[in-house]
């Protein structure tokens, strides 16, 4: 990613990390839904736990991926084989997928292409101006700054929904057990 924005800069390198990114999450994901999927569920089917997080997945699967792919607890190569085991919807993933690891493509190519700026100022043969430098500085610490607060915006959120999914079920009342005044 910093390779593509020293090569190719922020618009162009951006470009071709994201769109790259995106079809190697949907391989992933594809190969091991149609390679392994079955399998898994086939081992997991009298497993209580599996099912219940299964079926989360199935309803909440994107907001899942979108925090987890703001928030890089999972390596990416590592996260799409696993979103592949899940029900995760497909077009649900890859839009998720394509959002999330915008923030990180946009760090990481716009310090390559600091660092591309930087090389033809250095070599002469950039035409840039003090201020287009200060701006391209300014723009690297807030585009930094943002995807540190969407990675701990994403955290927090990943945490409440943990503690909402691990909170007991609130007890029936007697009326709805059937335990009523007998009348």
């Amino acid at each position: 990613t910093l390779a593509a924005g020293l090569a190719f800069g922020l618009v162009k390198g951006g470009l071709l990390v994201w769109t790259s990114a995106t079809i190697a999450a949907a391989i992933g994901f594809l190969a091991s839904r149609y390679f392994a999927r079955h399998r898994i569920e086939a081992l997991a089917r009298g497993n209580e736990k599996y099912g219940a997080v299964d079926r989360a997945i199935r309803r909440h699967g994107w907001k899942v991926v979108l925090l987890l792919r703001i928030s890089p607890l999972l390596p990416y190569t590592i996260s799409n084989y696993i979103y592949g085991l899940t029900a995760v919807d497909f077009v649900h993933y890859l839009i998720a997928t394509a959002v999330g690891i915008l923030p990180m493509v946009a760090v990481y190519v716009s310090i390559g292409a600091a660092g591309r700026e930087a090389a033809l100022a250095a070599a002469g043969g950039g035409h840039h101006s003090t201020v287009e430098l200060v701006v391209l500085g300014v723009g690297i610490v807030f585009t930094v700054a943002a995807a540190l607060l969407i990675a701990r915006a994403a955290k927090s959120e990943l945490v409440a929904m943990r503690v909402v999914k691990e909170a007991p079920s609130p007890q029936p009342s007697p009326r709805e057990r059937g335990e009523g005044d007998g009348l």
